[in-house]
């Protein structure tokens, strides 16, 4: 399991992005002020205003008006400085703690969620950025939606000191989809 979070990793740091082969036209770059981020072409994307906690940029690469779940990645502002968190919490207990949060959300909600599986969490070498890989069936019956799906979701959260940081989601049915949603970070570039 700690293989396919490192493949996650080496993804953002070593490989060229999945979606620059893209055939139908190539890349849309998308300025953030803090980074910029290139999305495939053919994309559907949802932008909105920057808002504390909530997502305001999400990217559909493989979209089907047909499916009531569609692989994504979206992004979220948060006006805090993560650094003091991540200096007082180890990865597995920050990610539970996450994990936790979102269960509670889903509940709300009327999802169930089963099998929940953390499989890795761990800060890169600089400190700044912490990221955590999780599994888990979920059931959106009780949502009222004929949905049931085993989600692979990686979760990024970057740190840029005392202006904000950044929480980026990237959520598919299956581990490779995941892998090449992941691999568009790689296009990020720090403003």
């Amino acid at each position: 399991m700690k293989r396919i979070f490192c493949l996650l990793l080496c993804l953002l740091c070593l490989c060229p992005a999945a979606f620059a082969e893209d055939p139908a036209g190539g890349m849309v770059t998308y300025d953030f002020d803090d980074f910029t981020i290139d999305v495939p072409a053919g994309a559907v994307v949802q932008e909105g205003e920057k808002t504390a906690g909530a997502a305001f940029f999400a990217v559909y690469p493989y979209y089907d008006a047909t499916q009531a779940f569609n692989d994504n990645y979206n992004i979220v502002w948060v006006p805090q400085d993560f650094s003091l968190l991540f200096a007082q919490t180890d990865a597995n207990s920050l990610a539970q703690a996450q994990i936790n949060t979102n269960l509670a959300a889903f509940a709300a909600m009327g999802v169930e969620a089963a099998n929940v599986t953390l499989l890795a969490a761990d800060y890169d070498e600089s400190g700044n950025n912490f990221s955590y890989y999780i599994t888990m069936d979920l059931d959106y019956t009780g949502a009222g939606l004929d949905l049931q799906l085993t989600l692979h979701q990686v979760q990024m959260y970057m740190d840029l000191g005392d202006e904000a940081g950044y929480i980026f989601s990237f959520s598919a049915r299956d581990a490779e989809t995941l892998e090449a949603l992941v691999a568009c970070a790689d296009t990020m570039k720090l403003a």
